[in-house]
């Protein structure tokens, strides 16, 4: 399976912003993206290239809502909601928290969770009105709160079904990969629903964990979950109990999953994803936490990475996270 994204969505999430006046090839120009691929109903950008194009409108409207949304939500709302979740060791209790927050904060956004018998329906509204004719705030809504309690309780959620307010839109042979089980649209609200029995799942996530995600975002949303890669899965599990100063290479990772290394290329480029893309996100997400949770100085986090100097560590982190490692620090910050 393809991880890569249709450039749909980068029309769509880019519409707001260029809507408000900003410059479109600016936008672009940040995640590499040329102006002429929007013209080709086929291409496609990688998952680094969409999170890019996502926080450089987010950063550049201070929207969360990306010009999308009938109004205005102010960048650092979800993850203020975010790092006050962790205070719960349930995922229900979680998620009555969030419907209190949202009851409070915002008149756009319906958080509402229904329970009937065995069933949950957890329902996510959020009122666009004509700003957002694609639906992309809607789906990113809901594609986020699936990902990231499945994220918090450490499981993957076997989802009922997912409703959609709207009618089907032209691109919903995309919504396979986005909304797993039933899909039904035309219906009363945005939502989706799943078995009440993981409503008494514990939350193992940590606050460093939840801080971590949140400086990530939206690439985990964007992403496709590990649980559906499984051979990638494993591959990552064996670089996160490695040494990063001495990272293993193909012909060890082989090793470690009792494969040869034809079998790790092969299974890996059927899941839409390499050994060398693995190494790189693993490196990248480790210089991450150096600078957000570490506070260390580019220098120090070039150094301990092994990079002979910092411009190439600062090339290799922009081309994999999107932005430069200063950028990212401010957007850790905010």
């Amino acid at each position: 399976m393809s991880s890569n994204i249709s450039i749909h969505f980068v029309k769509a999430a880019v519409r707001g912003a260029v809507q408000q006046g900003y410059d479109l090839e600016t936008l672009l120009n940040k995640a590499g993206i040329f102006k002429e691929q929007l013209e080709n109903p086929d291409a496609q950008v990688t998952p680094q290239q969409m999170a890019t194009i996502f926080k450089a409108v987010w950063i550049i409207t201070d929207d969360e809502f990306m010009g999308l949304g009938e109004n205005k939500c102010k960048l650092g709302t979800f993850r203020l909601l975010a790092g006050m979740l962790i205070r719960y060791n349930r995922l229900e209790s979680l998620l009555r928290y969030a419907e209190n927050f949202y009851y409070i904060v915002r008149d756009d956004i319906l958080f509402k969770i229904e329970k009937e018998k065995n069933t949950v329906r957890v329902i996510v509204d959020v009122e666009c009105g004509d700003f957002d004719p694609d639906n992309l705030l809607k789906e990113y809504y809901l594609v986020a709160w699936q990902r990231y309690i499945c994220w918090l309780i450490d499981t993957r959620i076997e989802w009922l079904s997912t409703t959609f307010n709207y009618p089907e839109p032209k691109h919903q042979d995309l919504y396979k990969a986005m909304f797993p089980g039933k899909t039904q649209f035309s219906q009363d609200h945005c939502s989706f629903s799943f078995d009440s029995k993981y409503l008494k799942k514990p939350i193992r996530k940590s606050r460093i964990d939840v801080k971590h995600y949140l400086t990530q975002l939206p690439l985990p949303i964007i992403v496709l979950p590990e649980t559906e890669t499984l051979f990638a899965s494993r591959v990552r599990q064996v670089f996160r109990t490695s040494d990063i100063t001495q990272l293993p290479d193909l012909n060890t990772i082989a090793r470690a999953l009792s494969v040869n290394p034809r079998t790790v290329h092969r299974k890996l480029t059927n899941e839409g994803t390499s050994f060398q893309e693995i190494k790189d996100q693993y490196r990248c997400d480790v210089a991450a936490r150096c600078l957000s949770e570490k506070n260390m100085k580019v220098k120090d986090v070039s150094e301990y990475l092994g990079f002979s100097e910092p411009a190439a560590f600062c090339h290799f982190f922009k081309k994999v996270a999107g932005l430069t490692p200063s950028m990212y620090t401010q957007f850790t910050d905010l």
